[in-house]
């Protein structure tokens, strides 16, 4: 009996030394055929790995947007809900509170005239610039997507520059501020604003979050 390699595979013989051969076993046949069954099993596993981690892609790229679109109209029914039943000066005092929140936060001071003989609501001191604001707010969105912001009096007369230095706008529904210079809303008494949109845009849109209208820097 005797061990010999031949073709890459080794073969054991069985026979006696006149020259008669017996059967020849392969022994590596088997090892071949496991290793191969390995090899299916792992790049099966892999394609598995991979659909399970598109499938966990894409949804948390759905909850992500959902997440967005429930954010975005929960803002807008809690603006429609505290516009619901308030009268327009209850509406008034809602932006001055936020206006007032908003400031603080950005480590302003802020100071109230007392009475409502003024043009301005506040006035705003930041590092010791100080400036007239009155606060105007738009509530309901149009037809178009848009929101008005009225900028006159209650006399339905503008505002001038020997009254107040700026105009903060709120667009409740989308939390976006507007601050615009007085010579921006001397001449106009209303202001179309897209805030919520990305097809339509505003001449307006850069006056958003503008609060170096107010800081000076």
């Amino acid at each position: 009996m005797f061990l010999e390699r031949k073709s890459g595979m080794s073969e054991l013989w069985d026979g006696d030394l006149g020259g008669g051969f017996g059967e020849s076993i392969s022994i590596w046949a088997g090892a071949e055929e496991s290793g191969s069954k390995r090899k299916a099993a792992s790049q099966g596993t892999s394609k598995e790995a991979s659909k399970a981690s598109a499938r966990a892609t894409l949804q948390t790229s759905l909850q992500t947007t959902s997440q967005a679109t429930s954010k975005a109209t929960d803002r807008s029914v809690r603006s429609t809900r505290v516009a619901e039943g308030m009268t327009p000066k209850e509406l008034g005092e809602f932006a001055e509170a936020e206006f007032l929140r908003t400031v603080l936060k950005m480590g302003m001071a802020v100071t109230k005239p007392w009475g409502e003989s003024r043009g301005y609501d506040f006035i705003v001191d930041a590092a010791g610039k100080l400036t007239r604001v009155q606060v105007k707010a738009a509530f309901r969105r149009g037809k178009q997507g848009g929101y008005s912001l009225r900028t006159y009096r209650s006399s339905m007369e503008c505002y001038t520059a020997k009254e107040i230095d700026a105009l903060a706008g709120y667009v409740a529904p989308e939390e976006a501020w507007y601050l615009f210079p007085v010579r921006v809303v001397g001449r106009v008494r209303s202001l179309k604003l897209f805030p919520g949109s990305k097809k339509k845009r505003s001449k307006f849109e850069k006056w958003r979050e503008a609060w170096w209208v107010v800081t000076g820097r």
